[in-house]
């Protein structure tokens, strides 16, 4: 039972334009019958229609459908009973054009959980019945008007629905269909309720059990049909002679000629009849149309009358489909859903090559623009940083007219504090210029070498043997670890030598040369700590400074001499020098050092000169000449885990001394970081926002065409919502188009651009500093993936949004 109170339904509400279409309407209808409502056009008889089906919304009053009551439209509760109790049938047929007539029939089915064989039986017998089942395997689009009309009401009466909804379903159909069509409603009428909306009155009074007539949006009728005797057919296709009357007839052995009028003509029949060759030609003397009788003309003679239909005829018809129930939600199958992103993008036509050619645009555009922001974000840190990490650089400036003394004094007292000793006195100074590698492999190189410049010395206590990936740790004066960023960074660019070193331990054991003492140092041991460094002793590496004293411990000395100076010790401020340097002393009879501490030290003894240091002293003196060299120096570096607190200490202890001179400290590879990356965002700011620009005029181009192709295709979106496939089916197949679509452009658009981008800035010549790691690349394809499905997704959901009567109206 469906009752209907008070509906209120406007178009246009508040605006000039306003109409109020339904007006308090009430009404109650029965679980069977058939109900017709009959009006004019614009009475509003099939915008009642629509609000009791579910598909368009009202503003006022309320609905009660099978038990349930709709205060207000809710297309959640209205959709599952539209799937559950309703059948349609549209005045516009509402059909898929590009399917078969099974499918469309068939499609009416999705909402029910039987077998496909069931479903090709209903479809079979309904196609049966209304006469049209040899056309099932034709396409939509090839049937006449009629014969799609057939489809529509087929599609409805496959499901047997508890109720049916008929807009004018006879609208486009002969006479024969028409009646057949309605013979059929009346059939199933006997089970369930059939509300049918049309203006044709004789079929109303006929076949309806009940009439209600509408008029300017109120019901001005409602009565019980009695007026069922019998019906006329109209029938002017064909000419019933017994219905007219025989005016003349010629008649001889040869010739039998009947003439019969409906209405006595003033006009005389004059005509040539000659026979030859066994066939008969007429020649008309007068001026009107000579017809010929048949099928193929669509008119035949028949000696008869025209014949009545009468209740009891129509009674007889028989029209029976078990009510189905198992309900379920009604949606596509993953195969109607691939086979409509598929015939979607078949039916694109031009504007899929147009689509196809912004895509592939936009997706060059945007891995362009991307390959740019990671050159601005993301670095190559071998081509950028060539200080330690762990690395804070520490440097004073004297306030205006303060005394050198003054200076001199305040700094030895922060640094006594601050650096020699405490968290922060892991330092050291040193510029100790480039490090070369002489290649002798082969005579085309032995004049040239590998020179390595980007890199930190850091103290051999900040590597251990866990560190190590080939090789050992030190054992003498001489020996160095090296960190694997140095050998990577020298695999990164072009060069002769690669020839000859392949691979990170192709140079263990290899010498680096100092090019400002010429000192040698071998490489023990290869280290993989992430760091642009080269481990040595502390006081080797101040030795090769440019400043610095080449200056070594006592126990160096006894590593390098095993068993030679075992026996040997030094005091505070006693010194060794070399056995050359010795013999000057003697001769001079000078047996003290003035070192640049202005400390004096004791000469107790030599060593080889092939120790290739100027002194050699205890631990404490070392460090005594470490710190005076940084205190001359004005700066040093300090080795620390945590760059940022030793910064925020060292500037908060400096405070103290604020009024002498001014302390600079920062991470010197954070600072190179920083420098690479505005040298990069202003090279790339203009460019990218060229290129940003023309990404989102790209993206609106590409949003409104697709808009457009899904607007195009609105009609094929009304029928699936109309007969109730719910939206997530219908946007699946659409999301999935723009995947096929996406797959086809962006995919190896964005896989070649970047592949370009990532040859060209392999190739170290170029000098280009190009960076797009592989993992931008995937991103990026997933980005526009999302982005274009996003883009896909909103103009058919907006579509879909709208109520389905809405959808059906063409604007």
């Amino acid at each position: 039972m469906i009752k209907v109170n008070q509906l209120e339904k406007y178009f246009n509400k508040g605006k000039n334009n306003e109409l109020h279409a339904l007006k308090g309407v009430s009404v109650t209808f029965e679980d069977k019958g058939l109900v017709c409502i009959l009006g004019e056009s614009g009475s509003g008889k099939t915008t009642l229609l629509n609000a009791i089906g579910g598909l368009d919304t009202f503003q006022g009053g309320s609905m009660e459908i099978e038990g349930i009551t709709l205060n207000k439209y809710d297309p959640k509760a209205v959709e599952k009973i539209r799937n559950d109790k309703y059948g349609y049938i549209f005045q516009n047929y509402y059909l898929l054009q590009d399917y078969t007539v099974a499918y469309n029939v068939k499609l009416a089915l999705n909402t029910f959980d039987i077998s496909e064989e069931e479903k090709d039986e209903r479809v079979e017998y309904v196609l049966q019945k209304l006469d049209i089942a040899k056309y099932k395997k034709k396409l939509v689009s090839q049937l006449s008007g009629g014969q799609q009309q057939r489809v529509s009401i087929a599609r409805a009466l496959v499901k047997s629905p508890k109720i049916i909804l008929a807009d004018e379903p006879t609208g486009n159909l002969d006479e024969e269909n028409t009646l057949r069509t309605m013979s059929i409603l009346r059939s199933i009428a006997k089970d369930c309720l059939v509300i049918l909306v049309s203006h044709e009155k004789r079929i109303a009074r006929f076949f309806a059990d009940r009439i209600i007539e509408i008029a300017d949006g109120c019901i001005v009728k409602d009565y019980e049909n009695k007026n069922q005797t019998a019906y006329q057919r109209m029938d002017d296709g064909n000419i019933y002679l017994q219905d007219m009357e025989c005016t003349d007839v010629v008649e001889n052995d040869k010739y039998e000629i009947h003439v019969y009028e409906e209405e006595q003509t003033q006009d005389k029949i004059r005509l040539n009849l000659a026979w030859k060759n066994g066939k008969l030609y007429i020649q008309n003397l007068e001026n009107y149309d000579v017809l010929f009788e048949g099928a193929e003309a669509g008119c035949e003679m028949i000696d008869d009358t025209k014949p009545d239909i009468d209740m009891e005829d129509v009674e007889e018809f028989e029209f029976s489909l078990p009510r189905l129930k198992d309900h379920k939600k009604a949606k596509l199958s993953k195969k109607e859903i691939w086979k409509l992103a598929l015939e979607n993008i078949r039916l694109m036509g031009k504007k899929q090559a147009f689509i196809v050619g912004i895509l592939v645009v936009a997706a060059v555009m945007l891995t362009i623009t991307i390959a740019n922001f990671t050159n601005g974000v993301y670095y190559n840190e071998r081509e950028v940083v060539s200080e330690d990490s762990h690395y804070v650089t520490v440097g004073i400036s004297p306030q205006a007219s303060v005394d050198d003394n003054e200076y001199d004094k305040a700094f030895k007292a922060f640094c006594k504090k601050n650096a020699f000793t405490g968290a922060n006195s892991d330092i050291y100074r040193s510029n100790g210029g480039a490090l070369s590698l002489q290649c002798d492999s082969f005579w085309q190189l032995a004049s040239s070498g590998v020179v390595f410049k980007k890199f930190s010395y850091v103290s051999l206590n900040e590597v251990s043997k866990k560190d190590l990936i080939y090789g050992r740790m030190p054992q003498k004066r001489n020996e160095i670890v090296v960190d694997r960023w140095i050998f990577d960074a020298f695999f990164d660019k072009d060069n002769s030598y690669q020839a000859i070193y392949r691979d990170v331990k192709s140079f263990l054991n290899e010498h680096l040369t100092s090019d400002i003492t010429g000192d040698t140092f071998q490489i023990v041991g290869i280290s993989d700590k992430g760091e642009p460094s080269i481990y040595m002793d502390q006081y080797t590496a101040m030795g090769i400074s440019i400043n610095g004293d080449k200056i070594a411990t006592l126990e160096q000395l006894q590593k390098e001499y095993p068993g030679q100076y075992d026996n040997q010790t030094l005091g505070d401020h006693e010194i060794m020098v070399s056995k050359e340097e010795m013999k000057g002393y003697k001769r001079r009879k000078v047996n003290k050092v003035t070192m640049e501490n202005g400390n004096e030290y004791t000469i107790v003894g030599a060593f080889p000169n092939t120790f290739h240091v100027k002194y050699i002293l205890n631990d404490k003196d070392c460090q005594e000449l470490r710190n005076q060299f940084i205190l001359t120096s004005k700066g040093y570096n300090v080795y620390t885990q945590d760059t940022k607190k030793t910064i925020a200490a060292l500037k908060k202890a400096a405070q103290e001394y604020s009024d002498i001179f001014t302390l600079s400290a920062y991470s010197p590879s954070q600072k190179q970081i920083a420098h690479y990356q505005k040298k990069q965002k202003e090279r790339a700011s203009g460019s990218r926002l060229i290129m940003v620009a023309a990404i989102l005029v790209s993206l609106f181009i590409i949003y409104f065409t697709i808009k457009s192709n899904v607007t195009s295709r609105t009609e094929e979106l009304t029928v699936y919502r109309l007969i109730g496939i719910a939206q997530g089916s219908i946007i699946k197949a659409y999301l999935l188009e723009m995947l096929l679509i996406t797959s086809y452009t962006v995919l190896p658009t964005v896989l070649i651009v970047s592949g370009v981008i990532q040859f060209f800035g392999s190739i170290p010549s170029l000098e280009l500093g190009l960076i797009f790691p592989w993992w931008t690349s995937v991103a990026l394809i997933a980005a526009l993936y999302v982005l274009n499905l996003l883009i896909s997704y909103i103009p058919v959901k907006g579509i879909l949004a709208k109520p389905p009567a809405v959808l059906a109206v063409k604007e």
